[in-house]
């Protein structure tokens, strides 16, 4: 979709248009990328969340008038280059040749490297407030994760889980009972992420999402079919409506009396197309079975 945006428009192809400096002075350890030598990590792109709809125009627009503006953050290891940041642009300048600049950065750790994707994301004006209690949360997530030691002292681990709330609450300037929040929130988000599959994150996180954290939390402890149920709900019609928690199970239905149309098609809204042609093919089956027996029809 996005590259039928792009393919329409030229595309300028110097480095970071708008954006000229002196190579040897101004460019503060910056030099050309090369597609072929950045990796791409997994972990990193999943912490980097997808734009909306909206800013991926503008920033496609942008990428084809302007070509490159800001560089992307690169971790050197051995020959190649793990990507940072920039996961939303850098297929366009893979795929179109956009020339870009990167910037290296000597990460001590990969935790450092984490942390950095997550500030940088965090400080983003357009990362919606749920968004921004997602990555905090899967920061605290991460903390959590044993790493060895007596993991059967309990008292250690509160004490130990209640540090990592006052640390991160520090470097993200909220309450560390607000961590723990977003840590119980983001759990909530891969919950449901596992089962629906995450391209539905921006139905839950994104900057038009429509749930509350307490409903997407409701959500997450649902049976795996209510959560599908639910998600698929959201997708179709932007709202849950009624009857979203009973775990997928079947729902009553009112229908329009006298105009068959109208009928079929709330069937087809609430059921979805493979429900209602089983039903319909099911119906058609009791009816030749009414009329075997001479079961004379309701009318």
């Amino acid at each position: 979709m996005l590259e039928a945006r792009l393919g329409g428009l030229r595309v300028e192809s110097g480095p970071c248009r708008g954006d000229v400096v002196n190579s040897t002075q101004q460019t503060g350890g910056r030099r050309l990328g090369d597609p072929a030598e950045i990796v791409l990590d997994p972990e990193f792109q999943n912490l980097s969340l997808e734009p909306a709809t909206d800013e991926e125009k503008q920033m496609v627009e942008e990428l084809a008038l302007r070509g490159c503006v800001e560089p992307l953050m690169v971790w050197p290891t051995g020959s190649r280059l793990v990507l940072v940041t920039g996961y939303d642009v850098f297929p366009f300048l893979r795929h179109y040749g956009v020339e870009f600049w990167v910037i290296e950065e000597r990460f001590t750790t990969r935790d450092a490297a984490r942390m950095y994707v997550i500030r940088h994301q965090v400080a983003k004006r357009n990362i919606p407030p749920l968004g921004v209690s997602y990555l905090r949360g899967l920061r605290y997530l991460a903390e959590k994760q044993p790493h060895g030691g007596d993991r059967h002292a309990p008292r250690a681990d509160a004490m130990g889980l209640q540090k990592t709330a006052d640390a991160l609450g520090e470097i993200f300037h909220v309450s560390p009972a607000t961590i723990r929040r977003d840590g119980a929130f983001a759990g909530a988000v891969e919950t449901i992420l596992a089962t629906c599959g995450r391209d539905v994150r921006p139905l839950l996180i994104g900057r038009d999402a429509r749930l509350s954290r307490q409903r997407i939390v409701d959500i997450a402890k649902l049976q795996p079919e209510g959560q599908r149920d639910a998600m698929w709900r959201l997708g179709m019609n932007g709202r849950l409506g009624r009857g979203w928690r009973n775990n997928g199970e079947p729902l009553s239905l009112t229908l329009p009396r006298g105009d068959m149309r109208a009928m079929a098609e709330v069937m087809i809204k609430r059921l979805g197309m493979e429900a209602t042609s089983g039903f319909l093919s099911v119906l058609i089956d009791v009816l030749a079975e009414r009329e075997k027996q001479g079961t004379p029809a309701r009318t």
